[in-house]
């Protein structure tokens, strides 16, 4: 399968002194470039870390909302996918989501993938008053979620009795333009997302920077989990890994940058987000991401997600990474 390359967008942190100016060069940018896809968070809050690492500040520059941001980015563009890295399925009701989805793909002309998750961030569910249940029910609730939305998106009429969500006499109309449905990836790489992968994916996106040998395992377990749910082979799936690119022709420079990222957010430097940052994020030469990314690709990666946050590394990063590594794999 072709190696994709995509590259998620920030919305939260310091965009610049317009954010609709930066979306719409980020957009431009990205649509003349050799990237297939664009992708951008889906929070409401994030913690405030997460803000200050993208030199922002905590309320001012919390993320916009990232389905009316795809529905805006729709229309700046014409050739580009367009994803959600990744929206929490138990954040909203099913129903109303699924019409959103319907509506920004029909806008797009079928440029739309969904990307799936079961939400990790209480404070969120707790200010939209929304129940946040335990791991377990919330993969479950994200689960049956996903069920109504496909169910919505392929039928006339849905009638539905589950746990979390019941649907008398329910549509969606008009119908989204991807056929059968836009395609679902799943965010996270637990047992239960894989499950879910397995069972109702198109795609499954990784954790960031993740270690290729665990990349390399997961993928192993992937296909057994595909055989138990009916026989589905792995070509049907795409597989994707996001990795925090901070390019730049000096090598010094690309990791003084992710350092005061790091430093900024006050990342504590023991935990494995920052280590693998450093190892096997994008972090580093043209020749160096090139050489990162073959080893994901020799392990069966057919996706390559550019995470290039905060805003002031997203061109500089990007324009290495279009001019120079994405070539060497054309």
């Amino acid at each position: 399968m072709k190696i994709s390359f995509g590259a998620a967008v920030p919305l939260h942190g310091r965009l610049g002194p317009n954010r609709v100016d930066f979306l719409r060069e980020a957009a431009r940018t990205l649509e003349e470039s050799p990237i297939d896809s664009i992708w951008i968070e889906d929070h409401f809050r994030l913690p405030a870390n997460e803000i200050e690492a993208s030199e922002g500040k905590s309320m001012i520059d919390e993320p916009l909302e990232a389905w009316t941001t795809l529905a805006s980015l729709a229309t700046m563009t014409k050739r580009v996918m367009l994803g959600t890295e990744v929206t929490p399925m138990t954040l909203r009701n099913p129903a109303m989501l699924a019409k959103v989805v319907a509506n920004v793909d029909i806008l797009s002309a079928g440029r739309v993938i969904l990307g799936a998750g079961a939400g990790w961030n209480k404070k969120e569910f707790v200010m939209q008053g929304v129940p946040f249940e335990e791991r377990e029910a919330r993969f479950e609730k994200m689960n049956e979620a996903v069920e109504v939305v496909k169910l919505l998106w392929t039928s006339d009429e849905v009638n539905y009795s589950g746990k979390y969500f019941t649907l008398r006499a329910a549509c969606v109309a008009p119908k989204p333009v991807s056929k059968p449905h836009p395609p679902i990836w799943f965010g996270g790489f637990s047992e239960l997302i894989l499950r879910a992968v397995a069972k109702h994916g198109d795609g499954w996106i990784n954790a960031t920077n993740a270690h290729p040998n665990e990349v390399r395992e997961q993928i192993r377990h992937l296909k057994l989990l595909l055989a138990d749910a009916g026989g589905r082979g792995m070509d049907e799936l795409r597989i994707c890994v996001p990795l925090l690119a901070m390019v730049a022709n000096d090598k010094e420079v690309a990791l003084r940058r992710a350092e005061e990222y790091m430093d900024r957010g006050k990342f504590d430097k023991t935990l494995r987000f920052f280590a693998d940052t450093i190892d096997y994020g994008l972090v580093g030469t043209p020749e160096h991401c090139i050489s990162r990314i073959k080893e994901y690709t020799s392990i069966g990666v057919d996706t390559i997600l550019f995470d290039v946050r905060p805003a002031s590394n997203t061109f500089s990063s990007l324009k290495l990474l279009c001019d120079e590594v994405i070539p060497s794999f054309a």
